[in-house]
């Protein structure tokens, strides 16, 4: 959990690990959930104003035959629900609105965002498709789901204890990112949702 100032808010300083922590948690039970091996997983504190370095290294295997397209986009996006975990979201995202200029901090899932929108605009280039329909694809085919996905109890608890992780120990190997991940148990993964949600 992020410490508090003498006023009783958290430091900016811990808003940005704490987002940090949750971002890459994201990414890391989203690896779980679709088997993608992780070799390691880090947030890195820069120094105040600088705010905090982030990493997720893939298993050489996964390097070598990369996962599919649709999995690849789902991990990218899996930090968007990750941070909006962070117990302090609110706060950090009412600065973001206060200051006229963007703050340096860790929030960064909206560019995982765009980059998932860029990789399904160069693999859908052929159908055609204009920019509108392909975010509005994104959206309702990726982020819907990975959203939803982290809606589910056990889900959102495996997010909390990996960011809680990271942010105690800063690395983590991938055997040590799955051990987090599923201490409370399996995960709810996309068959178990089609069945409870419906698959349309």
């Amino acid at each position: 959990m992020a410490r508090k100032s003498e006023q009783g808010q958290p430091t900016l300083r811990d808003l940005w690990f704490e987002s940090a922590a949750y971002h890459q948690a994201g990414h890391g039970v989203m690896a779980v959930l679709l088997d993608i091996s992780v070799a390691a997983l880090e947030i890195t504190p820069l120094g105040f104003g600088h705010g905090v370095q982030m990493g997720i290294a893939f298993a050489d295997a996964v390097i070598a035959a990369p996962p599919p397209l649709e999995h690849s986009l789902l991990m990218l996006v899996a930090s968007e629900p990750g941070e909006k975990l962070a117990p302090h979201y609110g706060h950090l995202a009412a600065l973001h609105t206060d200051h006229r200029r963007p703050l340096p901090l860790t929030h960064v899932s909206k560019h995982d965002v765009k980059d998932g929108l860029r990789h399904a605009s160069v693999a859908f280039r052929g159908w055609g498709l204009d920019w509108g329909t392909l975010r509005r694809s994104l959206t309702r085919e990726v982020r819907g789901p990975a959203h939803l996905l982290f809606e589910t109890p056990v889900n959102r608890a495996a997010v909390h204890r990996l960011a809680e992780s990271l942010m105690t120990r800063h690395a983590l190997t991938g055997p040590e990112v799955c051990a987090a991940a599923l201490a409370g148990g399996p995960l709810m993964r996309f068959g178990s949702l089609e069945e409870r949600f419906g698959s349309g």
